[in-house]
């Protein structure tokens, strides 16, 4: 038996070294020319002290220059056709700011950026409307939270999340909660909050319970806790990003972030908070 396993490696043996370059082949691939495109993120609250807008451009496949910044990008946002703000850069930064505006529920906004030799891009968000939290407890010993809400027809997409007020630095920190069968982790907040839609309470009210499993929350603490309509849009790139960010394997496939430009990249989106104050029971 020995002899023949040796008989039969020395035969491959010599069948890989006679075949010349049997692991090195050279393929020549013709890569189609690359057109840059702009790449926009911009995610802007109900009511918010100022907006941001990050621009940069992007690059080919195989180039080896970063995605850049851009310095020279003239960013506007308009209300249904009516322009309503003009955004500045702000110390080379490649983000663009203005001074915060009151959004009107229901209404439509349009975001147009534009830079020399690149084509423009637009995209159009509706600011949905203001969630409405009935009422909502947190029980400390078992880090939980249940919260009864109305959900509002016609709005599909939600963030949850939940703060604790810290008394000795008067500031506020986040608590992560653990999924529920219809929620999801939210990379887009860095896991602070969690992410669901409406399919199963469509336009009706409805009670749902979580639990914190790495809990300091302790009996009489203060908290907020915070409900969050979002478009859809954003929805879909942070499910897109959680899934990138957790397919680390060498075989992985590659991810790529839906977009809701048109001739670019990025994401636009609009989201309105509501928020109640409650006091952790036992």
């Amino acid at each position: 038996m020995k002899k023949i396993i040796y008989i039969f490696l020395l035969g491959t043996l010599v069948l890989f070294s006679s075949c010349e370059n049997f692991f090195e082949q050279t393929v020549t691939i013709d890569v189609p020319e690359h057109e840059p495109k702009l790449g926009i993120t911009a995610i802007f609250d109900q009511d918010q002290d100022s907006l941001a807008v990050m621009v940069s451009k992007s690059v080919g496949a195989l180039s080896e220059k970063n995605a850049g910044i851009l310095h020279d990008a003239t960013v506007k946002l308009f209300e249904g056709g009516n322009l309503i703000s003009d955004f500045k850069e702000k110390e080379d930064s490649g983000i663009y700011f203005t001074d915060g505006i009151h959004f009107t529920e229901g209404q439509a906004y349009t975001l147009e950026v534009s830079a020399p030799n690149l084509k423009t891009v637009t995209s159009t968000q509706k600011m949905p409307s203001h969630p409405i939290i009935i009422e909502a407890d947190f029980f400390a010993e078992k880090g939980k939270l249940n919260i009864r809400f109305k959900d509002v027809v016609g709005e599909d997409t939600y963030l949850l999340g939940i703060k604790k007020h810290n008394d000795l630095s008067g500031g506020t920190e986040y608590i992560y909660l653990d999924p529920n069968g219809i929620t999801k982790e939210s990379a887009l907040d860095g896991y602070r909050n969690l992410t669901f839609l409406d399919n199963t309470f469509e336009g009706k009210e409805t009670s749902q319970s979580f639990f914190a499993s790495n809990s300091i929350v302790k009996e009489n603490d203060t908290l907020d806790c915070f409900l969050t309509n979002v478009t859809k849009a954003y929805y879909y790139f942070d499910q897109a990003y959680l899934k990138q960010e957790n397919d680390v394997g060498f075989f992985s496939e590659p991810i790529i972030l839906p977009s809701n430009f048109e001739n670019g990249f990025g994401l636009f989106a609009l989201r309105n908070q509501a928020y109640i104050q409650i006091i952790a029971k036992k």
